[in-house]
């Protein structure tokens, strides 16, 4: 544990050869130590994709973040919160720009549910995922954008990128669009970041997301987790009275 913690500050600090050369280690030894398919080895091995991307071997990163995303999710469960960060990973390195955005926004909203619209890591995904959404946005470039680690940051941005991407829609596709209707939906989540003054409610009511997309699109689930959630932060003396 404390080399694989050293190798991935040596990472940060922008050694990427030296740190890939000891996360490849630790994954070797984890192998070794706990077996192929123990959460740690799967770590190890996501580790290693990730300084084998900051190389610029995104076609070798992208196929072991796969194989650790396919391994997690036997292992720890399609919504574990280490899955969904493995597939995060899959998504920003493929070369498909379309599978990029399907599996980013299954992981948008896998955060939704399982952690919450105001959780850092459902926020970060809400960046990358509106940084991927944008025509001629690179994923690379709109995940290490997003790789500050600074939760305010990512709101901020996601907000400045969600309102882009909702006006661009609306032009091009007219706001009743299922793909306008995503978009509004990541627009409200953004807004109510910024507090309850932006009275982000009012996109999700006056569209009427979730009976308009229909129960049968994913889309409806996150509308009504991120409408329960705005409203709380628009009136939270109301959570309290309900409490």
């Amino acid at each position: 544990m404390a080399l694989a913690n050293y190798a991935i500050e040596v990472g940060r600090g922008g050694n990427h050869r030296l740190a890939l050369r000891l996360k490849g280690l630790v994954h070797a030894q984890s192998r070794v130590i706990h077996g192929e398919r123990h959460p740690k080895t799967l770590d190890a091995l996501h580790n290693y994709a990730a300084s084998t991307a900051a190389l610029g071997d995104r076609t070798t990163a992208h196929g072991l973040l796969v194989q650790v995303t396919e391994a997690r999710r036997e292992v720890l469960g399609a919504d574990h919160v280490d899955t969904l960060t493995s597939q995060e990973g899959a998504a920003v390195t493929c070369a498909d720009r379309d599978e990029t955005l399907r599996l980013l926004r299954d992981a948008y909203r896998a955060r939704l549910a399982v952690q919450g619209p105001s959780h850092p890591e459902a926020v970060y995904t809400l960046r990358v995922l509106l940084g991927s959404s944008l025509p001629g946005e690179s994923v690379v470039a709109a995940r290490a954008e997003a790789d500050s680690g600074d939760a305010d940051d990512d709101a901020v941005a996601a907000g400045l990128l969600a309102v882009e991407l909702h006006e661009r829609l609306v032009a091009e596709l007219g706001p009743d669009h299922v793909d306008t209707l995503m978009a509004t939906c990541c627009l409200a989540h953004a807004l109510a970041l910024q507090g309850p003054e932006t009275n982000a409610g009012f996109l999700i009511d006056d569209a009427g997301l979730a009976e308009t997309l229909g129960e049968a699109v994913p889309w409806t689930r996150s509308a009504r987790i991120l409408q329960s959630w705005i409203e709380d932060v628009e009136d939270p003396a109301a959570d309290l009275d309900n409490e």
